[in-house]
């Protein structure tokens, strides 16, 4: 780095200079010892405000394709079917109690669920289950890994079939 009165600048080589590295003529853009200034900005840090370059927390891609965080405490059942509820459609969940799809539905699918994250430490509602139109990924502690994403409206009420999709028209 070359420093030139207040400003930073960086002196770009040329690889088609003649330095015995580079065919003469490849670069014409760049000419030999041509200066770029640098650009005053913060320090790149990584989320954690350390210059790692490490995340101290895993994007939400990487939890679905490595798993979450395993250290976290497990919710009970209770905890967990109440946090489905709220997520879930009530005809993909509670709707589905009953001598159709089994008296205790909801449950097996609580227990999936939770099977899901002692294993993975992360689970989903999927969009098509979800009252929210989308999917809903969520850790041991219940809290929603996607929660920045726009909610689609919300039909309280299924009466047609866009309360499948969480919307109403």
């Amino acid at each position: 780095m070359n420093k030139t009165g207040n400003s930073t600048q960086l002196s770009l080589l040329d690889s088609a200079a003649s330095d015995g590295c580079g065919a003469g003529g490849r670069n014409i853009g760049i000419g030999e010892g041509t200066v770029a200034p640098c650009h005053e900005s913060a320090p790149t840090r990584a989320h954690d405000g350390s210059a790692s370059g490490v995340s101290a927390r895993p994007s939400l891609r990487e939890m679905v394709i490595h798993g979450g965080d395993l250290t976290l405490p497990m919710p009970t059942l209770e905890e967990l079917k109440k946090f489905l509820t709220e997520y879930y459609l009530h005809s993909r969940f509670l709707g589905r109690d009953g001598p159709v799809w089994g008296n205790n539905y909801s449950d097996i699918v609580t227990n999936s669920t939770l099977e899901s994250l002692d294993k993975y430490g992360i689970s989903c509602v999927s969009m098509y289950d979800c009252n929210r139109g989308r999917v809903v990924w969520f850790d041991r502690s219940l809290t929603v890994l996607n929660p920045d994403e726009a909610p689609a409206q919300i039909q309280k009420h299924p009466g047609n079939l866009t309360h499948i999709y969480g919307q109403s028209i």
